[in-house]
């Protein structure tokens, strides 16, 4: 019971040190946020001309230096409290598996108790921290890139309010392509029954081409045009960017916690009985002649 409350203590103590590193999450974007403005470089020229490119390339090289003992903190708080809290799980586990009665052994395969601890608690240790603290820092710089986009074009504040909506309305959906997949695959049978593989073929192949459209016209658009559009188009390309790296490490964070509720389903074990029971126990004397 005290291992369990120290392994408690440990889970809370990783949750106080969590705002340690989001402080540092935000210090460091506010530098990575200073050093995204180099596609602001040519107007700067065109209203300052004296300024050579030296002189710029000395700044944002300076600036970028600076976020560099930010990015390093990041790293570290963020392995050094998932180490933690893999020791926390891991105590806790152990402790409850050495203590589980021999019926929890017999109705639990061997091979569901070996997943737990090793590719589960793998998942735990490697993945989990970085697939926390990924998504941090992404959800800090959408922010601060809507901030400079809000400051700079004020109506991308009325466009922001549907794009937010719509967003939550498709957290709740499939996405088109996985659905089509999902609805597709049980009707095999009936697809060849009626002889219609080619017109199936044809609408696999188009959903990923309709899908990739977008992040190639952005990433066209990102490539050929930085020198002819404005600052917040700029900054809405990197959006675009953010928002897909986010959803991104967000659903493999959701991945990786359903390893954590699988550990902490073999935490909470019923213990066998204890081996010894202080009311029933025999007097200090006893056997008092040698002999049972």
């Amino acid at each position: 019971m005290g291992r369990r409350r120290h392994s408690a203590g440990v889970i809370m103590n990783y949750t106080a040190w969590s705002l340690v590193l989001q402080l540092f999450l935000a210090i460091g974007i506010l530098f990575k946020t200073e050093e995204s403005s180099e596609w602001f470089l040519p107007e700067e020229k065109l209203r300052l001309p004296k300024i050579s490119n030296g002189f710029l390339a000395g700044v944002y090289t300076g600036i970028s230096k600076s976020s560099t003992p930010f990015v390093y903190l990041r790293s570290l708080f963020a392995a050094l409290l998932g180490l933690k809290a893999s020791k926390a799980f891991f105590s806790g586990i152990s402790i409850s598996l050495f203590k589980a009665p021999m019926l929890f052994f017999d109705s639990t395969p061997g091979g569901r108790i070996y997943t737990r601890v090793s590719s589960d608690m793998s998942a735990l240790d490697f993945d989990l921290p970085l697939g926390i603290a990924f998504p941090a820092a992404s959800r800090i710089g959408l922010r601060a890139i809507i901030a400079v986009m809000a400051s700079v074009t004020w109506p991308v504040v009325v466009v922001a309010i549907p794009a937010i909506t719509d967003a939550i309305y498709a957290q709740g959906i499939k996405a088109p392509i996985l659905n089509l997949a999902s609805e597709t695959s049980p009707g095999v049978v009936t697809i060849r029954a009626f002889n219609i593989m080619d017109m199936f073929f044809k609408k696999d192949t188009s959903e990923p081409d309709s899908a990739l459209g977008c992040p190639s016209s952005c990433s066209t658009t990102r490539q050929t045009l930085t020198r002819f559009v404005g600052l917040s188009l700029s900054y809405a390309l990197t959006l675009n960017t953010i928002q897909v790296i986010m959803t991104r490490y967000h659903c493999n964070s959701s991945n990786y916690i359903v390893s954590v509720e699988r550990i902490k389903q073999f935490m909470h074990i019923p213990p066998e009985s204890p081996a010894t029971v202080e009311d029933m126990r025999p007097p200090p004397s006893w056997p008092p002649h040698g002999r049972i």
